[in-house]
Formats: C-alpha cells, structure tokens, sequence
C-alpha cells in the first residue's frame, strides 16, 4: 500500500463529505476550511519528523478501512449536531491532503522523510 490507497480512501471520504453536504444544503465555511487545511499540513509535519513509524503504523489495512469508518461515522454524526464546522473542516483536511499527495507526487514536495533536514544534512 502506499500514496495510491492514501489518495483513494481520500476522494472517498471526500466523496462522503460532499454527499453530504449537498443532501444537508450546507455551504462551507471558508474560514473553518482553512483551519482543517493548517490542521492537515501541522499533522503532515508532525509526521514527518519520523516517517517511517508512522507509515509503518498506517500501512495496516485493519488501521486505514478503520480510519475510514471512523471518518465516515464522525461524518454523519456531525453532520446531524454542526454540520458546517464538520464538513468545513473535515473537507478542508481532505482536500489540503489531497493536494499534498499530488505535490508530492509531482515532485514539488520532497518526500516525508526530508522536510526536516537542514541545509548541512541534504549533502
């Protein structure tokens, strides 16, 4: 498994949340949707201050398809109590994450494990 299920269980959650939204009418919240794109980049750092634990810990199928039931049950249950702090910021994660994958993948962001390295170290 790697970026390509990471994507996918991505559009899919996102799928979800926008299924959402228009069955709900909710319009986004810009402001909410910003601050789950910060909340989105600050877990990517967190991250990757040690890649390889964390990828080891999400490359477990039982840990990812949980992860997506989990999303899609905090979806719908906060989608019925405050649907527009919910979707706001769950499509605000998804589509920074979204975006961070496909930067990733076109080569505009260096991998994980390189985001904190210092000048003296990439040599």
């Amino acid at each position: 498994m790697g970026t390509r299920v990471d994507a996918a269980l991505a559009v899919l959650t996102l799928s979800i949340l926008a299924v959402l939204a228009l069955a709900t009418g909710t319009s986004l919240s810009p402001l909410l949707f910003a601050a789950g794109g910060m909340l989105t980049v600050g877990f990517e750092l967190l991250a990757a201050r040690d890649p390889e634990r964390a990828r080891q810990y999400w490359e477990h199928w039982p840990v990812q398809f949980g992860a997506l039931a989990l999303a899609t049950l905090l979806a719908v249950t906060g989608t019925w109590l405050a649907p527009v702090v919910v979707l706001s910021l769950g499509c605000g994660v998804l589509v920074t994450y979204c975006t961070l994958l496909l930067a990733r993948r076109m080569g505009l962001l260096p991998p994980l494990q390189d985001w904190w390295k210092t000048g003296d170290e990439n040599r």
